[in-house]
């Protein structure tokens, strides 16, 4: 990755600790300790850069400086604020067509600023999609490939270090636990206010909104950018007028209602007359599909997922009513901004200021777009999935490549790339020679995020997969890996659809339904890691023990050094009773991953169970020192104690429990029969 100055500055969090809230299988208070523990579920063609830029090639440059901005020095004295929305496809909005969505605030900001019709995301995931918005990167630079499972490294620098070196006070407040400062997006934030402290995984746009008016009246006086992160059109979307949780009248709504928050939002910044020298930003991570070719994102890099809004308003810095065909990119955001403030340009950047489109300075082509999702390949070995578009072609590399029209097929449902064999590899040319000549020289291997408990079930709980295996790669570059490997995805488009229905499944806890649909996906697609994991889980919820026994040991089969499907294999042991095979399965998965919080757990209740206290002790107190603030493992400390009869420890660490999550039932509980047994004592 590329370098970063040696000292980097530390982030200001507001919020400090990790806290576990959601209750599992709890354990069960009769100085016995049984089954328990934490359950985890839940248009132009580019041929020429702008003359101002001096770059390399127009397929492929990386910026360097210097510095390319026209603006005035004079400009550096704006604010800047980026609003980032989840999940929002550009022709979802009124200021892109859409009738049904009422986004007045969002149109004005187009209607007096400029809108770039065509601009094309990173990525379909919100991690690797804003890492690259931050560090104007694509993902096979900056290393985040998913969510949840990558981090991103301090190698990398990012928009806010960058604006905290020119006098910036750095603010960001993220709506949903996939941006938690665990994954790295922290970077340069003198706040970042994110879910680690939260009972829940995400929070709506009007909390987001109330947090950033604060922010603006306490940075009135400074030089600020604050970055905004909005889930609400993320599915479940929620309806006031009983709409389906995944119905498009119930995100039609979810997109008015974020509207609506942010113009609470610009009417604060107009009050404390912030507006005229504030610049505003406005994109999205990716869009949603909607059926045409997956259910809602993730699997695939058609337009629906990828294509993007963007907007720019300032009152003076930029024209108003400026509508530009041109393709942009969101990599482009973070070289654009800094460009119109008249802040010096970032190095080593992949994307270009889009002031010379803005202005028209002579060149009204925009850039080339790559996109690329890995997660048939990180989640079910198949291929990777990689596309680029030059404004009218876009193609996609797959085992069975395909090409698209986009100006007479916008909805890519024609694949041209029979038909034009020439237009398909000058494009696939034009992607690898764009991903060799800003591929870095050094191993590339993406770092592995390291996740607390309480952090795996909000994300299962919100449907991410919490956490899986990082993909190790050996090679040191990418063009090693830029050909296909597996079978072809778009071959088993149905899998995409079964995973999504299941998880809307277990979202409305209709088990039997989920277990179905896993079940149609292992036939279709046999032996995948992913689906016999989520299989194994919902057998075992739903008390199928001698099934989950089964997948369990399916799946152990057909990936015996995957440490997932071990520990899953591990805890279905356990609450079958066979402990001691249940032992010996979490005991290899700790050779795999050292200091597992999940494993280390549940061989703590192994060894309590045997009334190997000490031993139980020894995990559990592992557990403490990385998150003092768990309640299921505060809550076991508590069982241990009362079992050897210290019924005043045992009660302290109860009461610990219940400070942490007063709703917590079972520690209260527990809590009640320790405290009658002490007062019968005396």
């Amino acid at each position: 990755m590329q370098k970063k100055k040696k000292e980097k500055q530390n982030s200001k969090g507001v919020h400090v600790f990790s806290r576990t809230v959601s209750p599992g299988l709890l354990l069960v208070f009769s100085l016995i300790l049984v089954a328990g523990g934490i359950v985890l579920y839940r248009t132009g063609r580019p041929e020429t850069e702008p003359g101002s830029y001096n770059p390399a090639d127009s397929t492929t440059g990386i910026n360097t400086g210097p510095s390319m901005q026209k603006t005035e020095p004079n400009n550096s004295g704006n604010n800047l604020v980026l609003l980032t929305l989840d999940t929002t496809r550009a022709d979802f909005l009124g200021c892109y067509g859409r009738k049904s969505v009422k986004t007045p605030n969002l149109d004005r900001l187009a209607e007096q600023g400029v809108l770039f019709e065509h601009c094309t995301s990173a990525s379909p995931f919100t991690l690797p999609s804003h890492s690259s918005i931050l560090t104007s990167q694509y993902p096979y630079r900056h290393g985040v490939r998913m969510n949840n499972i990558f981090k991103l490294e301090e190698d990398n620098l990012t928009l806010a270090e960058h604006l905290k070196k020119y006098g910036y006070t750095t603010y960001a407040i993220v709506a949903a636990i996939v941006l938690n400062r665990t994954f790295g997006t922290d970077q340069g934030f003198d706040f970042y206010d994110d879910m680690s402290d939260k009972n829940s995984g995400i929070r709506k746009a009007n909390e987001i909104i109330d947090e950033v008016i604060n922010m603006l009246h306490q940075f009135s006086s400074d030089r600020f950018f604050i970055w905004a992160h909005f889930y609400d059109p993320h599915f479940p979307y929620e309806s006031s007028h009983g709409f389906a949780n995944d119905s498009i009248e119930a995100y039609e709504e979810e997109i008015s209602f974020m509207d609506e928050q942010i113009g609470r939002m610009l009417k604060e910044l107009d009050s404390l007359d912030l507006s005229r020298r504030t610049l505003i930003a406005v994109t999205a991570d990716h869009g949603e599909d909607f059926g045409d070719h997956e259910l809602r994102h993730g699997f695939f890099v058609y337009e629906n997922t990828v294509h993007v809004p963007l907007i720019f308003w300032h009152p003076e810095l930029i024209p108003r009513k400026t509508r530009i065909l041109s393709q942009a990119r969101t990599i482009d955001i973070v070289p654009t901004m800094l460009d119109i403030l008249s802040v010096p340009p970032m190095e080593n950047i992949q994307g270009h200021s889009l002031v010379p489109l803005i202005r028209n300075d002579g060149n009204t082509e925009g850039f080339p777009s790559y996109s690329e999702t890995v997660a048939w390949k990180q989640q079910l070995d198949l291929s990777r999935l990689r596309s680029i578009s030059d404004g009218k072609w876009k193609y996609i590399l797959a085992p069975e490549p395909e090409l698209y029209n986009l100006m007479e097929d916008p909805d890519e449902t024609t694949n041209l790339a029979l038909k034009h064999p020439d237009v398909s590899d000058a494009m696939k040319a034009k992607m690898y020679t764009l991903i060799k000549s800003t591929q870095l020289s050094e191993s590339q291997n993406s770092s592995e995020s390291t996740l607390s408990s309480s952090e795996i079930e909000k994300l299962t709980a919100l449907g991410y997969v919490g956490e899986a295996p990082v993909e190790t790669n050996t090679h040191k570059l990418e063009t090693d890996i830029f050909e296909p490997e597996g079978e072809n995805p778009g071959d088993y488009e149905k899998i995409s659809f079964l995973l999504e229905t299941a998880r809307g499944a277990m979202f409305e806890n209709d088990l039997e339904l989920a277990e179905n649909l896993y079940r149609q996906a292992d036939q279709l697609l046999p032996d995948r890691w992913l689906i016999l994991s989520k299989l194994t889980m919902v057998t075992l919820q739903r008390k199928k023990t001698s099934e989950a026994l089964s997948v369990s040991k399916k799946a152990v089969e057909a990936n015996p050094d995957n440490y997932y499907v071990l520990r899953a294999r591990g805890q279905v042991l356990y609450e079958a009773g066979r402990l001691y095979e249940a032992e010996a399965v979490l005991r290899r998965v700790l050779e795999i991953r050292k200091s597992d919080i999940k494993t280390l757990y549940y061989l703590g209740l192994i060894y309590a169970s045997r009334n190997q206290l000490d031993e139980a002790e020894a995990f559990f107190r592992v557990i403490i020192e990385k998150e003092p603030y768990n309640i299921h493992i505060l809550h076991a400390m508590g069982v241990l104690y009362a079992q050897r009869n210290n019924l005043i420890k045992a009660a302290d660490y109860f009461q610990k429990a219940l400070d942490v999550d007063p709703t917590y039932e079972k520690a209260r509980h527990d809590l009640f029969l320790v405290n009658r047994a002490l007062a019968g004592s005396n």
